[in-house]
Formats: C-alpha cells, sequence, structure tokens
C-alpha cells in the first residue's frame, strides 16, 4: 500500500492525541488514530488492521489530513445538502 509519510511536531502530536482520547464519536476518534499511526510509521495495512477499519479509509484520512490539516478529520455529512427523508415521509411511516 503506497502512504505519503506524516510528520507531526511534538506539541501537535500531543494535541492530537488529547482530542482522540476525549473524542465521543468513535469515526472521529479512528480518524486521529489513524493520524497518530501514520506519524509513528505504522504501514496502512497495520493502522487498518489494528483499528478495524479499510485500508481505503486509512489513504482518504491520511490525505484529507494532508490537504486540509486538523480540520480534515471532522465528520463533514452535515454538509451533504438537505436531508432525504422529510417530514411527510415520516408521517407515511409513523
Amino acid at each position: 500500500m503506497d502512504m505519503r509519510r506524516i510528520v507531526l511536531h511534538p506539541q501537535t502530536w500531543a494535541k492530537l492525541q488529547r482530542i482522540a482520547r476525549r473524542c465521543r464519536d468513535a469515526d472521529t476518534r479512528v480518524r486521529y488514530l489513524i493520524v497518530l499511526r501514520a506519524d509513528r510509521s505504522h504501514s496502512g495495512r497495520r493502522i487498518a488492521r489494528e483499528l478495524g477499519c479499510c485500508s481505503a479509509t486509512v489513504r482518504q484520512t491520511i490525505r484529507r489530513h494532508q490537504t486540509l490539516g486538523q480540520a480534515g478529520l471532522i465528520d463533514r455529512r452535515e454538509d451533504n445538502g438537505q436531508s432525504k427523508a422529510d417530514t411527510f415521509y415520516a408521517d407515511t411511516m409513523a
């Protein structure tokens, strides 16, 4: 698996680790842990195996971190547009 190297400043590494420990959302925590382990030169396959995620998730997370920084680790589903299940749908299903 071809993976670009991440190099974090020690203070940045400590900050990301603190955030990962406090994070309640499991998916967001995994993204932080991916970056932290990539900084420690773990391979993409090893990271995926240890965290129980897909290797594509590892590659995508690293790519997003390299282009957007820490903001790339935040879940962006809220920007997904209008909700597909509107009130009419909810009323018909009740």
